[in-house]
């Protein structure tokens, strides 16, 4: 191997998954030795319990030590992971892993100690610290490495106390992703005025936020997690292509973003304001909510949409929702004349079908131009069932393809009556049958 060239053997160590691997090749030869200081990448990667074990004899190094000393040498990174294993696994024993710092990750003296020889050309930064270790202890490391990274693109930060304080513009970063983090910028205000060339944001799980809004003019995709119930959440991102919003009930939420292409929202009810500017090229949404047949009115507006997903959250319907009055659907089905594909989860298509034999659907529903259609199914009825899915397909007149998942609890018995009634009344359409379990969204499909 050492015939290659050596720009190949850097690029093959630099592919290296474990940075203890890059260790034991320098035992090779002099060669591998001298190149593996050369590497453009690396990752160092730690766990609670093997940091435990290292530091029960009385000379052990701490790993955040061995990880300082792997990385000041190489000079030519462009990558650098530094994480731990099971990061939010609880102290052992006595507790006493809380009150050590070898696996305090983003401590300021830690990451001080090595960026500065590596900065040069470190494009890709991503730190995942030791929860227990850095949830108390409130960490600068944001203001470190907008100082001496000025050339990085992408930073991911998870399982820590992070202030904005001194931190500085970083005017090349495109990528950035926040998991699990306590963060003082209550607004985002920081964020917002220091990353203005952001592309991809990731924000999951970030506490400390009580009015935050996303202002970022280059924003191009973004997965918000906003599980600490904001009071209000604002989006005003004019270039958003994709977004994926998964939100309890903030009291004010508006949303600019007349690019967007595909719109996943997760929302249990609507606040007293719910303000959404008209989107003009939206092709997917999907919604997820405990007052579904209420947001979905909100989109009525829009003519674009071509694929449309609609269910009740699993936790909503777990803990006993009232059933809502599915007229509210009236609106999209008129307004969305471009859908080609409807998605419908279990509890959605329960309430339609209920609302079909109420005689509420059979007076407006018409889709001219939906091709496929896509049903997750709790069978109580198979009479009921084969008799919702004949008006449905008798009143899409384009509908060629229907996916049926039904759950796997379901009788084998039933699920033939079903297969044998669907293929015999429509011989024309194309049929997909498939299982699926109490996640839904966790299917398994397969044709027949």
């Amino acid at each position: 191997m050492e015939e290659l060239p050596e720009q190949l053997i850097v690029e093959i160590l630099g592919r290296l998954s474990d940075a203890r691997d890059l260790a034991r090749c320098r035992l090779v030869s002099r060669t591998f030795r001298a190149l593996s200081y050369l590497v453009h990448s690396v990752s160092i990667v730690s766990s609670p319990l093997a940091s435990q074990h290292q530091t029960s004899g009385t000379t052990a190094v701490p790993f955040t030590a061995l990880a300082g000393r792997f990385l000041r040498p190489l000079t030519r990174l462009e990558a650098v992971r530094v994480a731990v294993d099971e990061p939010r696994l609880g102290p052992f024993g006595d507790g006493s892993r809380e009150e050590d710092d070898d696996l305090f990750l983003v401590d300021v003296g830690f990451v001080s100690g090595w960026i500065p020889a590596t900065c040069g050309g470190l494009r890709s930064i991503s730190i995942s610290s030791y929860w227990p270790q850095s949830c108390w202890r409130r960490s600068t490391v944001l203001a470190v490495v907008s100082s001496y990274c000025s050339v990085l693109l992408n930073l991911e930060l998870k399982n820590a106390w992070l202030s904005v304080e001194r931190m500085k513009r970083m005017p090349m970063l495109t990528s950035l992703t926040l998991e699990y983090i306590r963060l003082d910028d209550e607004n985002l205000d920081c964020l917002n005025s220091c990353f203005p060339a952001l592309q991809k944001l990731n924000l999951i799980d970030v506490g400390g936020l009580k009015d935050p809004k996303l202002q970022f003019s280059e924003l191009k995709t973004c997965h918000w997690v906003a599980s600490n119930c904001p009071t209000s959440l604002t989006i005003d991102t004019p270039n958003l292509i994709e977004l994926r919003l998964r939100c309890v009930k903030p009291r004010r939420f508006i949303l600019k973003a007349p690019s967007l292409f595909s719109f996943f929202l997760s929302m249990s009810n609507i606040g007293d304001i719910f303000e959404v500017e008209r989107f003009l090229n939206l092709r997917t949404l999907r919604v997820e909510s405990a007052d579904l047949f209420g947001i979905i009115p909100l989109f009525s507006g829009t003519e674009t949409i071509e694929n449309l997903i609609c269910e009740k959250s699993s936790f909503f319907v777990s803990h006993g929702t009232l059933k809502q009055d599915v007229r509210g659907f009236k609106d999209v089905v008129c307004a969305a004349t471009n859908v080609r594909t409807l998605s419908l989860g279990p509890v959605a298509w329960s309430e339609l079908q209920e609302s079909f034999y109420k005689g509420d659907l059979k007076i407006w529903w018409s889709w001219e131009h939906l091709k496929k259609l896509v049903v997750h199914l709790l069978i109580k009825d198979v009479n009921a069932v084969c008799s919702f899915i004949s008006f449905v397909l008798t009143r899409s007149a384009a509908l060629a393809e229907v996916a049926l998942f039904i759950h796997c609890d379901v009788g084998q018995d039933v699920r033939n009556c079903l297969i044998s009634r669907c293929t015999s009344d429509f011989p024309r359409v194309r049929w997909k049958w498939g299982s699926w379990s109490e996640l839904y969204g966790g299917s398994a499909a397969s044709s027949s």
